[in-house]
């Protein structure tokens, strides 16, 4: 298949997030992504089987059908 080798699954970044600032960053580099949450890393996986460009985007896409959600972004960067 075009998805060959590609591995999915939920990864909490953390719970309970509450109101405070939470520090994510995520980083492709030779062909491996890492993403970090106040310092911990959470996930680092291999995209070497993703033959596709890559794009980021920041937001909040909740899939309930109700209740709010409030996101603020102090600082993005893309080097």
């Amino acid at each position: 298949t075009d998805n060959e080798g590609e591995q999915t699954e939920n990864v909490p970044l953390k719970k309970g997030l509450g109101s405070g600032w939470v520090k994510v960053e995520i980083a492709v580099k030779n062909r491996q992504i890492k993403i970090t949450v106040d310092g911990a890393v959470k996930l680092t996986r291999s995209l070497a089987f993703w033959k596709y460009p890559n794009y980021f985007k920041a937001g909040a896409y909740p899939q309930a059908t109700s209740g709010t959600v409030d996101v603020f972004f102090r600082n993005l960067k893309a080097d």
